[in-house]
């Protein structure tokens, strides 16, 4: 990465971030501009209660990151309208209903879940979502995800199951932590990297595991009662499982697991 030389009231944790400060704003994205006329690829960082008056977002023009954090009540949906051409997004902290379809090339979503958000399936560009906290509400079932989605993580995901509205053939990783009441995958024939975290409670539906996974890491989830879903992935490099109860695998899935390559599992297990 490139060392910049910035102004110190601008700094931030990420050094390609600019700090929007109240009453400095559209100072700060006159500065995220100029940084992206040298070449360097700059974004804008807001974060607080303090910043209110949403008008330097019209000077963001050629900005295509933004971050919003912890952010002001006096944020809205049509106060975004200005950055319709953002390719990255991330609005944490506090939950904003958005009506996705203002944005046009959106290639990364980080998103607190609002049950009142729409149009997140209209978003043809969108690669990488990080989506926080989906319940139970109407406007997450069935899910309402792209099909160009290629990497998906969910956090505190209460729902039972996932019911995509589209066919997720482009997803190739999936990372899910703290999901207990889950208790099956849906089906994802082009799944190759997976990750459970807090995942299930007495029982998941392991089975459910696409044959087409490479790698899997499995976290404090519920108990695996038997290991037979291994046997069916017969391309499997690598499997972690840890913190979570193992019963003894057959003869079977013990002969399956032993042609893993990378494997780290409880003991006893093989």
């Amino acid at each position: 990465m490139t060392d910049l030389l910035r102004v110190d009231d601008f700094r931030c944790h990420d050094q390609h971030l600019v700090h929007v400060l109240p009453g400095r704003e559209r100072e700060a994205t006159c500065f995220a501009r100029q940084l992206l006329n040298q070449g360097v690829p700059a974004g804008l960082f807001i974060r607080g209660e303090d910043v209110t008056d949403w008008g330097f977002l019209e000077d963001a023009t050629g900005v295509e990151h933004f971050e919003f954090v912890d952010f002001s009540r006096t944020l809205s949906c049509t106060k975004l309208l200005p950055i319709s051409h953002a390719k990255y997004l991330r609005i944490v902290g506090r939950k904003l209903s958005i009506d996705f379809t203002i944005f046009t090339s959106l290639q990364t979503i980080c998103y607190q879940w609002h049950p009142e958000s729409s149009g997140l399936e209209s978003l043809d560009a969108l690669k990488s979502a990080y989506l926080y906290e989906i319940g139970s509400a109407k406007n997450a079932s069935p899910f309402p995800l792209p099909p160009s989605v290629e990497t998906l993580q969910l956090v505190r995901y209460f729902a039972e199951s996932i019911d995509f509205i589209h066919d997720m053939n482009h997803l190739v990783d999936l990372e899910i932590i703290y999901a207990r009441n889950l208790r099956a995958l849906p089906p994802l024939r082009s799944l190759k990297q997976l990750e459970l975290k807090n995942v299930g409670r007495d029982k998941f539906a392991y089975d459910s595991i696409p044959e087409s996974v490479e790698a899997i890491i499995i976290e404090a989830c519920a108990p695996v009662h038997d290991w037979d879903f291994v046997r069916k992935i017969s391309g499997l490099k690598r499997l972690v499982v840890f913190k979570t109860k193992c019963a003894a695998p057959s003869s079977a899935a013990k002969s399956a697991l032993s042609l893993v390559p990378l494997r780290d599992l409880p003991r006893g297990v093989t």
